[in-house]
């Protein structure tokens, strides 16, 4: 029955590195969302810095101990403490900088730049100043 699936696949998890908890129902949509922000927007994000890169002639592997040390960071610290770089500080004329570089790679590099942009703005307490950014 579940009792005999659920001890299967909780050892089967645990053979795997995993670490496997119990779920409500009701959270399901909840921990689901949460597991694909997790998953797919890092990989969003990394994709346009490879880009982004690509188009400055760079080989993208150049920021995986960046990446490798702002991940560990976030989970000692958290999200907001993480957080450096113009957007953090405030700085418009370089987010302008950038924002305009990226839209020279393409709409589509420049589109998704903005929108994680403005993602990173929020997180930084700092959403009002997006309009600045033109």
């Amino acid at each position: 029955g579940d009792d005999l699936a659920r001890d299967t696949l909780t050892h089967l998890g645990l053979s795997l590195g995993m670490k496997p908890f119990r779920l409500d129902d009701s959270i399901r949509p909840l921990y689901h969302a949460a597991a694909a922000a997790a998953a797919n927007f890092v990989v969003t994000a990394l994709t346009t810095s490879a880009d982004l890169f690509q188009a400055a002639q760079i080989d993208a592997a150049v920021a995986e101990p960046l990446v490798l040390r702002v991940v560990h960071n976030v989970f000692e610290s958290g999200g907001r403490e993480s957080l450096t770089g113009p957007i953090a500080r405030g700085d418009t004329e370089t987010v302008v900088g950038h924002l305009v570089a990226a839209h020279d790679v393409s709409e589509e590099v420049g589109r998704q730049y903005r929108l994680m942009a403005e993602a990173t703005a929020i997180l930084a307490g700092r959403f009002n100043e997006v309009r600045d950014w033109k």
